[in-house]
């Protein structure tokens, strides 16, 4: 039986906090901050898939990339 990973409420909003957090850098704009940190965490859903592990966010299952991108 496949691994299954379920995303917390607590989880979403720290990935949410992630991608929200911006520093102004002048004239390039707003840009995240914690960018890096993100990616990361996203790509470890994505590995877990890759190895047959079922992910579940909001009730959604994902068992592919495909269906995760």
């Amino acid at each position: 039986m496949a691994e299954k990973i379920i995303l917390s409420q607590q989880k979403l909003e720290e990935l949410d906090s992630l991608y929200t957090e911006t520093t102004d850098m002048g004239i390039l704009g707003k840009r995240p901050t914690r960018w890096g940190e993100l990616v990361e965490e996203l790509r470890e859903f994505r590995r877990a898939i890759k190895a047959d592990a079922v992910v579940e966010i909001e009730g959604r299952r994902y068992r592919s990339v495909g269906n995760f991108l």
